[in-house]
């Protein structure tokens, strides 16, 4: 007989990405997934401000961006995992660190745009390139995927709809966001063989491979999530620098990279853990 999983993810946004890729390696380990409330499942994918109104009973797997200083010290679930070691100093209940795993990229296509670039962590830098007419492929946050390029005659723009098909075809993935609780879009454009053009702030510039733009930690700035104080660190790097790497990069040829962890070794991982 088959064990039973219950699982809570969300159906929007990156914890929705990342519980659909543990829902399929669980059921390809073998596993009967079921969906529960965050409070009654074994293995909840969520951010820990919706777990200290009612703790999940089993593994909460979350990623986290900054410092928290109300939910600090309360009960968030049985097990705490984490997917890098900047979330884990961030969250004091963190026990455990798994990092997350992303679909296995099948062949590759011509390298036909400069850049890739997630809308997630849109920055001042993508404007700038932007207005440069350096050619861009976008990606639109995990609702829909763009890719567009900056003509003398306007932007054109054409969808696609898995994030591979636009990794695939472009030379780096240009990467400039301040903070990340792991920073997917990187691990998913290096197992398609992209490098990251990435600003060096956490948590992808634990992995990330490629150019790293120089970044100088600047503080906090405070902000809200719901009703819960939160505290975002900002970063600060050089326009000109940055330039100057983007342009040195689309000289140089590409290094080679991969990111071979996926996600059937997160649901393993997971499982050894939480079940």
């Amino acid at each position: 007989m088959r064990r039973v999983v219950r699982i809570f993810h969300p159906t929007l946004g990156s914890h929705a990405h990342v519980g659909l890729m543990i829902r399929l390696g669980l059921s390809e380990l073998g596993y009967e997934v079921r969906d529960a409330m965050w409070h009654k499942a074994d293995i909840a994918v969520l951010d820990p401000f919706t777990a200290v109104r009612r703790p999940v009973r089993g593994c909460l797997y979350t990623a986290i961006e900054g410092l928290a200083p109300e939910i600090e010290g309360k009960k968030l679930a049985g097990k705490v995992v984490v997917p890098s070691s900047f979330a884990f100093s961030m969250l004091p209940q963190a026990e455990y660190i798994v990092p997350h795993g992303v679909m296995p990229c099948i062949g590759r296509e011509e390298k036909d745009y400069d850049f890739a670039v997630s809308f997630q962590t849109y920055s001042h830098l993508e404007y700038h390139m932007f207005r440069k007419n350096i050619p861009l492929l976008s990606v639109l946050s995990n609702l829909g995927l763009t890719i567009c390029t900056n003509a003398a005659t306007g932007v054109k723009c054409d969808a696609f709809a898995e994030p591979e098909e636009v990794y695939k075809r472009a030379k780096y993935l240009l990467f400039t966001s301040f903070s990340e609780g792991f920073g997917l879009p990187a691990a998913e454009a290096m197992a398609c063989g992209t490098p990251v053009v990435y600003l060096d702030a956490p948590a992808h510039n634990e992995f990330a491979q490629g150019y790293r733009i120089p970044a100088k930690f600047a503080g906090y700035k405070k902000t809200k999530v719901d009703r819960f104080k939160y505290l975002l660190p900002v970063y600060r790097y050089s326009m000109e620098e940055a330039v100057s790497i983007a342009k040195a990069a689309l000289k140089a040829v590409p290094p080679k990279v991969g990111y071979d962890y996926t996600y059937l070794d997160m649901a393993e991982e997971l499982a050894s853990i939480c079940l």
